[in-house]
């Protein structure tokens, strides 16, 4: 695009125009009067051939340039506004002196939100505006065939040296203008093309969301007295002895069915799936779940709270435990006696006293103490146990 061609709005709305998203904008025409209100790109409000695009193409009587075919007339190719248009390869040719109608079918493809947050590795597509892989040297919006052109122009500079004239690259680069030259850039682009040319650039990849159009071309000669009427509608334009043909391009269509990329499961699809199928194996519920969750939790609070609540105690755990009066003894009353003072006698003080002989003690039967059953009606005492009083219970 060139300012000779277009204004510097119209360049402006196309640099800004977010072609990859514009299916799903709404129709809304932009602020202004005449020109400036349609948008950009221009649009076919209503189907059929009144409402599209209408042109006059005349044969110009000199020496052409950039010959596409053998045969006379004029090559039309129709693409997507943000591909480079290969007229050589996959343009219509149509004769002068008719009248041409051009039915146009839109083929496209959506794409959701959902995959637009998946890394591009794992959803195999670029969209318009990714970077990283998706950026190319020479066009500033992604698509395949523009990455397929800057491949093919890449490959072909690196083996030739040079350019071709419709080439994508580099300014001031070389362009190839020898038949030798000219030769070698064509034989490269047909080995790329016979390899294939996903294999030969295999870093390019599918639009995620992508438009292609299926042409239906048909076309019947004007007569004179309709070429007469033209030539003086357009007198500045066309002469009288100007050979031309009139193009009709159109929408038969008002509405088309689109096909839509979206991932294989969403978040919440992978967590239902994963839900159901423990349900069915175990026959666990997440209701099941959270109530042994629930359940988990009041124990461990409930022991901590146990923990606590002993550790701030003061037991007197001797008092409790049980004696066995068979194996200890009895425990005797401790009587504290009285402290005498006695007085340290000299040694002159000391007199000799008489010995009595101490007779041996008469022979004595020793009686067993009895084995003591507390909790007896013979024998009440106060309790020394908390089980103490439960019959059977032995200290």
């Amino acid at each position: 695009m060139s300012e000779g061609e277009y204004t510097k709005e119209e360049i402006k709305k196309w640099e800004t125009a977010k072609l990859d998203d514009d299916i799903g904008q709404k129709n809304e025409k932009d602020k202004g009067e005449g020109f400036e209100k349609r948008r950009t790109p221009w649009r076919q409000t209503s189907p059929g051939r009144t409402s599209g695009l209408s042109f006059i193409i005349k044969d110009e009587k000199v020496d052409n340039g950039c010959v596409h075919g053998e045969g006379t007339g004029f090559i039309l190719t129709i693409n997507h506004p943000s591909d480079e248009p290969k007229i050589k390869r996959f343009g219509k040719s149509l004769p002068f002196g008719h009248e041409v109608f051009i039915s146009v079918t839109p083929i496209l493809l959506l794409a959701d939100d959902d995959i637009k947050k998946m890394e591009p590795d794992e959803r195999h597509c670029f969209f318009n505006d990714d970077k990283g892989k998706a950026q190319l040297k020479y066009y500033r919006k992604y698509t395949k065939n523009n990455c397929f052109e800057e491949c093919i122009a890449d490959a072909v500079y690196q083996k030739c040296k040079c350019a071709a004239f419709v080439a994508p690259g580099e300014q001031k680069r070389a362009l190839c203008s020898s038949y030798k030259k000219l030769n070698c850039a064509s034989d490269k682009e047909e080995e790329m093309y016979d390899l294939g040319i996903r294999s030969s650039c295999q870093t390019c990849r599918p639009n995620c969301r992508q438009t292609k159009y299926m042409i239906s071309v048909t076309s019947s000669p004007l007569t004179e007295r309709h070429m007469r009427q033209y030539r003086g509608k357009y007198e500045g334009q066309l002469g009288k002895n100007d050979t031309f043909s009139i193009v009709y391009v159109y929408f038969d269509m008002d509405s088309f069915q689109a096909s839509r990329r979206s991932a294989r499961y969403s978040t919440f699809e992978k967590v239902g799936l994963v839900g159901g199928t423990i349900s069915m194996i175990t026959g666990l519920t997440l209701l099941d779940i959270i109530e042994a969750i629930v359940v988990i939790g009041a124990l461990i609070a409930a022991q901590h709270k146990i923990r606590t609540i002993i550790s701030s105690m003061e037991f007197n755990w001797a008092r409790y435990i049980p004696r066995l009066t068979w194996v200890a003894p009895i425990p005797q009353e401790i009587i504290e006696l009285p402290v005498i003072n006695v007085e340290h006698l000299d040694a002159q003080e000391i007199v000799d006293q008489v010995t009595n002989d101490v007779l041996p003690l008469e022979h004595q039967e020793i009686v067993e103490q009895p084995i003591v059953v507390r909790g007896q009606p013979i024998n009440p005492s106060p309790p020394l146990h908390p089980l103490e009083n439960l019959p059977g219970f032995i200290v």
